[in-house]
């Protein structure tokens, strides 16, 4: 045997390791195999390693007992009150109680009871190819092929960070978050799919925000922002700072026909992801086919299909070329307040309400506009100026908008201006 080895094969060995800290580690393995110059120790087979309440097993160990550090190889598992994590190949200190998990990682976590016996944490698998872990803390960060799978979400990203105390997962570049359709106790949720540049959930509370330009999509809506931010108590999705929010046109999963697109942009936007209703708030505006209109805030209310367009009302009747409404004329609308049936564009503008067509003029109350009939119709203090200068005033005027014809009601008074002729000379 040469100077400064040794070698045991025993069954079951188990050596202690101590230092200042006085925190004893045992290690047994089918075969142990030390160098004794180098202060390095070989274990083959059933390698196994107790620290305090942390367990790791391994096919091989090589182990530094003069710098407390191990490496472990084949089949690694290491085992915590609420984690398991399993790799290929482990570099353990054990003074720093830190590790560097390297190929086909699995991370397990697996909350335990408080003292009140109910939960602190949510369940979840992370999955990767290298994991760095403190299990003083219980904290880690993982990079190379990330997928995590959550309770309510899935989740991938370049790099993954959890902190314990604070239950925070943070997923780290090209990050996304998809929920699913049902969660792992096969109860219905509202799918959506987040992406962004940086995630962080809260696992407890399912709540999460974005940092840096953020997408996401859920079955009609899809929303883009600088910071997207979801509580789930309330079911709620804000997205704010240079919002723009598409409704694409997709039918929902009980609707029998498609929903008409229509695309909003704004300041803020607050989404109820169970019902669909939406509050955008600051320098709204909608485009919708025949549509574009701004106001300083609009709520939807998807179970009536209607938005409603608050202070400092503008309303334009765009005609493009090549459209459907390429017979309609256009128009321009100002009023306090104007809902709009986004489906059959129907609308009623009321609170000094005005009006600009190519052929005439008019204000009332309230204007109401029925697009299938083509029909305008002005309800009270109602006056309409032709450009032939007719002004036409009563408590309720209606106009045909493919003829031209109106209809007064109700106090009627017509007034218009009559050029005497000249005496020829």
């Amino acid at each position: 045997m040469k100077k400064g080895l040794f070698y045991l094969a025993l069954f079951g060995l188990t050596l202690g390791l101590s230092w200042a800290e006085s925190e004893r580690v045992r290690i047994t393995g089918l075969n142990i195999r030390g160098d004794a110059q180098r202060k390095i120790t070989y274990i083959s087979g059933n390698a196994r390693i107790v620290q305090n309440k942390t367990v790791i097993t391994a096919q091989s160990a090589t182990i530094d007992m003069d710098r407390k550090k191990a490496i472990l190889e084949g089949g690694v598992m290491l085992g915590e009150a609420e984690f398991a994590i399993a790799a290929a190949r482990l570099e353990y200190d054990m003074r720093q109680k830190v590790g560097i998990f390297q190929k086909e990682v699995r991370l397990d976590y697996k909350p335990i009871k408080n003292p009140a016996g109910k939960f602190d944490s949510e369940p979840f698998r992370l999955f990767c190819q290298e994991l760095y872990l403190e299990t003083n803390h219980k904290n880690f960060s993982a990079m190379r092929q990330i997928r995590f799978e959550h309770t309510s979400f899935t989740g991938s990203a370049d790099r993954f960070e959890y902190e314990d105390k604070r239950q925070e997962v943070h997923l780290l570049g090209k990050a996304r978050l998809n929920r699913p359709p049902q969660n792992k106790a096969g109860q219905n949720q509202e799918p959506f799919q987040l992406q962004s540049e940086q995630i962080i959930l809260m696992t407890k509370t399912k709540n999460f925000s974005t940092s840096g330009s953020a997408v996401l999509e859920q079955n009609e809506f899809r929303g883009t922002a600088e910071r997207i931010v979801y509580h789930d108590a309330t079911q709620e999705i804000q997205f704010q700072e240079q919002v723009s929010f598409d409704r694409l046109g997709k039918a929902g999963a009980s609707a029998q026909t498609s929903k008409e697109p229509f695309q909003l942009t704004c300041d803020q936007l607050n989404l109820a992801s169970n019902t669909k209703n939406f509050t955008a708030m600051g320098a709204a505006r909608l485009v919708q086919s025949d549509f574009v209109g701004t106001s300083a805030q609009m709520t939807y209310l998807d179970n009536r299909q209607e938005l409603t367009l608050s202070e400092k009302v503008h309303l334009s009747r765009v005609v493009k070329a090549g459209s459907k409404s390429k017979n309609k004329e256009p128009f321009e609308l100002e009023s306090a307040t104007l809902v709009l049936s986004v489906n059959n564009k129907n609308f009623i503008a009321f609170g000094e309400a005005s009006l600009k067509h190519p052929d005439f003029q008019g204000t009332a109350d309230q204007i109401e506009y029925d697009d299938e009939r083509q029909l305008l119709r002005m309800v009270g203090h109602a006056s309409l100026k032709r450009p032939e200068g007719e002004i036409i005033q009563g408590e309720q005027v209606t106009i045909n908008l493919d003829d031209k014809s109106f209809i007064v009601n109700n106090k009627v008074n017509l007034s218009f201006d009559v050029k005497e002729e000249e005496t020829k000379k």
